[in-house]
């Protein structure tokens, strides 16, 4: 079995005593893309500011791994902790329109014909 390139597992951040993560673990394997969806207030940003250290150790529990090695992010700002942190930003779901450009946007129409052909990814 391939081993995770990343490991959260047990993630738990509140906030003056309301949980933000509750218990969240995640996994990916190399090669593997993931997207965090969610509703407002399901902390989203939350989790990726765990990952990125927004929110360094110690202010949360749980473990992290990274290519099977434990880490403790401490600032996103190695050597300089007066530096004020950058936020991740999270983008709001697509809108029923959006969708529908994005969907048109995978295909195209070839300047040779007119017929529409769905793109093919680069040769390898």
């Amino acid at each position: 079995m391939t081993e995770p390139i990343l490991r959260m597992t047990g993630i738990s951040k509140s906030f003056n005593g309301i949980p933000a993560l509750s218990d969240v673990s995640i996994e990916v394997l190399p090669g593997q893309v993931h997207a965090i969806c969610g509703e407002n207030g399901a902390g989203k940003s939350t989790l990726m500011k765990v990952l990125s250290g927004v929110y360094p150790a110690g202010t949360f529990s749980g473990d992290i791994t990274l290519a099977g090695q434990p880490v403790a992010f401490r600032s996103i700002w190695p050597g300089n902790r007066s530096r004020s942190a950058r936020s991740t930003t999270a983008k709001p779901l697509a809108s029923s329109s959006s969708t529908r450009n994005w969907r048109s946007a995978r295909t195209f129409r070839s300047p040779r014909t007119s017929s529409s052909a769905t793109r093919s990814p680069p040769a390898a």
